[in-house]
Order: C-alpha cells, then structure tokens, then sequence
C-alpha cells in the first residue's frame, strides 16, 4: 500500500463522510476530494509509487462490482453495431476503468480490465474473436 494510500485513510478516520471520501480517493476523482474536503493533506494526493504491484484480475472484477452502479453503465455503453469502432471503444473504457481505479495503466493492469469487463458482457471476447476471425478473412 502506497504511502498517500495510508495518509488518505488516517485522514478518512478522522472526517465526516470519511468513507465517500476513500471511495472517490480510490477512483482518482482527486480534484471532487480536493473540493469537498479542502483541510485533506496534500500527502493524500501523492502520486503512486510506479514500482507498486499491480491489482490482480480478482481485486479488479471486486472493486468493480463493488462499485457497480458506477461501472456497469461503462460497460452497458458499448456499441457492438459498428465493429470499425467496437476495439477503439472498448480501449477507452479499459483506460476510463484503469484511471478510475488509480492503476498505473500497464498492460498487465489493462489485460485485468478487460477481464474484469468480459466478466459482465462475456459477449465481448467473442464478439472480438468474431470480428478480428472476419477482418483476417476479408
């Protein structure tokens, strides 16, 4: 745990509406924090040390569906009509996710998205295979 992962816990213990201030800390939604809850120490805004370990595919699908009324309409928004744009939509969702979620935005923390994202529309994975199998034929 990164040490402005400490500092913006201590400070939730000892604010009012401490938990709304971890969960939107947690997604990356640091200037809404910085609005709301101005006496926060800037140590809590820290930027994440890069040499962390990444969250694994099972911290990723739990801090999703911990959060799935934020989440699930992301992932509902998909537009399978057009396959020319599915990939490049579904790029910007993993980085949405990834940013959201204060990952360091890796491969290995983009691959846990997307996994964690096909574990609410498992249709996506085929439908890629069934693009990408139609794009190779043509």
């Amino acid at each position: 745990m990164s040490p402005a992962a400490v500092d913006a816990i201590q400070f939730a213990l000892l604010t009012d509406y401490g938990l709304e201030f971890l969960r939107l800390w947690n997604h990356g939604e640091f200037d809404l924090c910085r609005r709301e809850w101005p006496e926060a120490p800037a140590k809590v805004y820290a930027v994440a040390d890069p040499s962390e370990p990444t969250y694994s595919f099972a911290q990723v699908v739990k801090i999703m569906y911990d959060d799935v009324v934020h989440f699930y309409p992301l992932v509902e928004d998909l537009d399978f009509s057009k396959p020319e744009t599915f990939r490049l939509q579904l790029d910007n969702l993993i980085s949405d996710v990834a940013q959201k979620m204060g990952l360091q935005g890796g491969d290995e923390d983009h691959e846990n998205v997307y996994n964690a994202i096909c574990s609410f529309r498992p249709e996506i994975a085929d439908y890629l295979a069934a693009t990408t199998d139609q794009a190779d034929a043509d």
